[in-house]
């Protein structure tokens, strides 16, 4: 019996264990879902100059891919430690200049004088039955530090096992990347050889991957990076205090189209005006919608290119649900669940509606 002669009921109980096979495979790798995808992205952003390299290692292929790998840890680690360390220090000097603001005098006035707080602690002491004095303040805080020191013991722990699992997990995420670009053709030739999907729509899937995971770090990434720094700068010159603190919120607000840094320079303008400072107000805010537009509108659209077309309000509720749904990484799932989805309705449109309808 040859293989197109086999029993109905034979292929049928192939294909239940197949995708059972299947199913299970994802199911015991959905914990390093996260560590391809990044590593997927990665690849594809160094594949160009992956292919030179190569090119010029015909005869050593794991050294070029050792080479852009090392070239992708580099380019993830370096920023990432220099922003922690500055994030770090800028916290600290920021939590010290909100500890100077308030004195002995000024920290008895607030809790003990005759201020809103003042009086609602007083109201809610008496209705304990204490008196509101800073002796009784003492003994809660005395009976509190214990819980206190606890909940931080606890959260100690769970940043440097956080710090530990993310560790881990960038290490292993390196390791695909190096197996992705030394054995990618491979896996490619094989995994299209498995689609039952003719290899133009495969390969279609996979260039919206590409066109997606570039917008995302290249275009987003670089022109978020760049309204964060303009942003900070601005503040710094200023005098705000923490810039970097400020101008790395901006970096991440300016990944959401619609909101973006607003988040932060409409507040710091009202300081601003507050201050009594109206023409660094204005000048501060007009610098910052300026080079917000440029970059959003100029910046940005040279670097995504005409890959990746999808309306403002989509791409916002693709980031606002992906982070709520995954998380950070939402900012990478969230656009690309919409844009291969939109992939497929393409593609649906275009080659299998007709046979839908003719079927229906």
């Amino acid at each position: 019996m040859n293989d197109t002669q086999r029993p109905l009921a034979a292929v049928a109980f192939f294909m239940v264990l197949f995708l059972g096979a299947l199913a299970g495979m994802l199911y015991v790798l959905s914990p390093f879902l996260a560590d391809f995808v990044l590593a997927f992205m990665f690849a594809s952003l160094v594949g160009p100059a992956h292919r030179a390299l190569r090119a010029r290692l015909v005869k050593r292929p794991a050294l070029a891919a050792g080479l852009m790998t090392a070239l992708v840890a580099v380019v993830v680690l370096v920023p990432v430690v220099l922003i922690s360390t500055s994030l770090s220090a800028q916290a600290t000097a920021f939590y010290d200049d909100t500890l100077k603001g308030f004195g002995r005098e000024q920290l008895d006035a607030l809790l003990f004088g005759e201020g809103f707080l003042a009086r609602r602690a007083r109201s809610i002491s008496e209705a304990l039955g204490t008196a509101w004095t800073p002796e009784v303040l003492s003994g809660w805080l005395v009976k509190a530090s214990g819980t206190v020191a606890s909940f931080i013991s606890s959260q100690v722990n769970a940043v440097v096992t956080n710090v530990l699992a993310a560790g881990l997990h960038f290490v292993l995420m390196l390791f695909i990347v190096f197996t992705i670009l030394l054995e990618g053709e491979r896996l490619r030739r094989y995994v299209f050889a498995t689609s039952p999907l003719p290899d133009d729509e495969e390969a279609r899937l996979v260039d919206t991957f590409n066109a997606v995971a570039r917008a995302i770090v290249v275009g987003n990434g670089l022109g978020s990076l760049v309204q964060g720094v303009l942003g900070g700068l601005s503040m710094a010159v200023l005098g705000f205090s923490s810039p970097v603190l400020w101008g790395t919120v901006m970096t991440v607000m300016a990944f959401l189209p619609l909101v973006g840094i607003s988040v932060v320079t409409v507040p710091a303008t009202v300081v601003l005006v507050a201050q009594g400072r109206y023409g660094a107000a204005v000048g501060f805010l007009a610098f910052n919608v300026a080079q917000g537009l440029f970059v959003e509108n100029v910046v940005k659209t040279k670097l995504i290119g005409a890959q990746v077309q999808l309306p403002s309000l989509l791409i916002f509720l693709s980031i606002v649900g992906g982070l709520a749904l995954f998380g950070v990484l939402g900012l990478v799932y969230g656009p690309l669940i919409v844009a291969l989805f939109l992939t497929l309705s393409e593609l649906y449109h275009e080659r299998y509606r007709h046979l839908v309808v003719r079927a229906g």
